[in-house]
């Protein structure tokens, strides 16, 4: 910001404008008022419908959404799909997935919402998954990625997945609660789901 004050002061001095140091003061609160705004824009401002469609242009997944796991055949015993949630956080500048299971917790480590075509996006992630200490001999610590499609005013994202175990299956992730929980329990509760 003080770099844009001094480009700004620069490009007066080269055009010829009689640059009084009395200017300089208000520097520091318009910097001031920058940042504010930037950041206020990344938390909160990028969400209102108008700016969101317009300027944004990203889908709003932030929430806590009822998430199902279902690993395909081929990569071992077909069973039914695993129950979960998955918690997004989310500014404009940032994305972050939480996979919570009754058995492990996978985060992101790197994550992203890209803009496939008009209304369309592709969620992408690397995650890091870590399984109970009780299970972890049948189960793992492992490393995996998604894609997901969804569109804008999503309702439900579904894509798949792959992990380092060899194992690849699809992911639907729908009924988003607005409110992001960081644990299984508590998301359980959120829904109530029992």
């Amino acid at each position: 910001m003080l770099v844009a004050g001094l480009v700004w002061l620069g490009l007066l001095l080269l055009s010829g404008v009689a640059v009084q140091l009395v200017w300089l003061r208000h520097i520091p609160a318009v910097v001031s008022i920058l940042f504010v705004l930037i950041a206020a824009y990344d938390l909160w401002l990028w969400r209102l419908p108008v700016l969101r469609r317009r300027i944004a242009r990203r889908p709003l997944l932030r929430g806590t959404w009822h998430a199902s796991i279902r690993p395909t055949p081929e990569t071992g015993k077909y069973r039914d799909p695993v129950r979960g949630y998955m918690a997004i956080g989310q500014t404009y500048s940032m994305l972050t997935l939480r996979l919570l299971t009754e058995e492990s917790t996978s985060e992101s480590l790197a994550a992203h919402a890209i803009r496939a075509k008009e209304g369309q996006f592709s969620v992408t992630a690397v995650y890091r998954n870590e399984p109970r200490p009780s299970v972890r001999k049948r189960s793992p610590i492992h490393f995996g990625a998604l894609i997901l499609q969804c569109a804008d005013g999503v309702t439900e994202i579904a894509g798949e997945y792959w992990t380092d175990r060899r194992s690849v299956g699809e992911l639907t992730l729908s009924g988003r609660h607005p409110r992001y929980v960081s644990d299984y329990a508590t998301a359980k509760a959120l829904f109530g789901d029992e």
